[in-house]
């Protein structure tokens, strides 16, 4: 029988937390780029969920897990999207472990590079300079070197990892051009990449968003019990459809500013405050409004980095949470 526990039951702490029978979850929270992962066990073999943006907290998750890994090595590893931080600690797995990821993933797996990282920290971004920090900074770019996963999957494969079966659903594009779910069904755990965002403000890499929110009736379908989000605390079904109601009702708002002839920015001020407000990193709903505008209206132009970060910060200041970070002789 499987252990059944909450999701107010995982403590929202960075480390890794037992969420099932042979399921962890590595919680990163609270920051700009910190992601969640996870690692599922079987008999004499685990799989790893997503790697991490900086090398520390791979690092770190793996460690922590050592105890667990040393008679159920890594034998697998999935990253359920190209986002970089879910995907540039791959580096620290072990050689031998295949890595699975969708096509889509594969495909534009190296869209985001440390090279980016480097130009877009040493940049000024005008009054978006500190939000822009906040957000790309990452104290390990030197020392990244992408790992491409080793498989490409197109249909639902599944992966028999010590006597379990790991389910691996492509739904891509959706949130990002690779979207994978990872199901444990004999455990009844999801997770999800960003597909969730649980209580921290997402962003839309790809879309449509017709498609981001079909995954989210995938995932609603499964019937877990508990829900590991890409960013934000551990979460059930109800978080899943809380996401859910929150991007309807931004595209909502969005179309709405549309036909107004309403530029992004103004959109804003047609959603309920506390449907954003609360979230960490709440701010970002702006870049979300801007990438709905680009896909209903193809002729949109999308704000740039600069403009984007000026927006947050102001949004951010107006919420009452001010930068994250210091920007520091340190930085990248």
């Amino acid at each position: 029988m499987r252990r059944v526990i909450t999701a107010n039951e995982v403590p929202y702490t960075r480390g890794l937390h037992e969420i099932g029978d042979g399921c962890w979850a590595w919680i990163q929270p609270d920051g700009q780029s910190d992601n969640n992962a996870g690692i599922i066990v079987g008999q004499g073999a685990s799989v790893v969920v997503d790697t991490t943006y900086e090398l520390r907290g791979t690092r770190d998750m793996l460690d922590a897990a050592s105890g667990i890994l040393g008679d159920n090595p890594i034998r697998y590893a999935v990253n359920t999207h190209e986002d970089s931080d879910h995907i540039w600690g791959n580096q620290l797995l072990p050689a031998d472990a295949q890595i699975f990821a969708s096509s889509g993933t594969v495909a534009s797996f190296f869209k985001f590079t440390p090279e980016k990282v480097r130009s877009i920290t040493s940049t000024e971004h005008g009054a978006g300079t500190q939000w822009v920090w906040d957000n790309y900074v990452n104290r390990d770019v030197d020392l990244i070197e992408p790992r491409l996963p080793d498989v490409a999957i197109d249909t639902e494969t599944e992966l028999e990892v010590g006597g379990r079966i790991v389910r691996l659903v492509p739904v891509f594009p959706a949130h990002s051009n690779g979207d994978v779910i990872v199901h444990v069904p004999d455990a009844g755990i999801v997770f999800s990449g960003d597909l969730v965002f649980n209580e921290v403000g997402p962003a839309m890499n790809a879309g449509p968003l017709s498609r981001w929110l079909s995954a989210l009736d995938v995932i609603v379908g499964m019937s877990p019990v508990l829900v590991v989000p890409g960013h934000g605390p551990v979460t059930d079904v109800e978080g899943v459809l809380r996401f859910k109601w929150f991007l309807e009702t931004v595209r909502d708002a969005a179309q709405q500013g549309l036909e107004r002839g309403l530029s992004p920015v103004e959109v804003v001020a047609l959603l309920p405050w506390d449907s954003f407000a609360h979230m960490f990193a709440g701010e970002r709903v702006i870049d979300l409004i801007d990438a709905i505008y680009r896909e209903i209206d193809p002729g949109h132009r999308r704000m740039t980095l600069a403009e984007t970060g000026a927006v947050c910060e102001e949004l951010r200041s107006r919420i009452g949470r001010g930068a994250s970070q210091t920007p520091s002789s340190e930085a990248p």
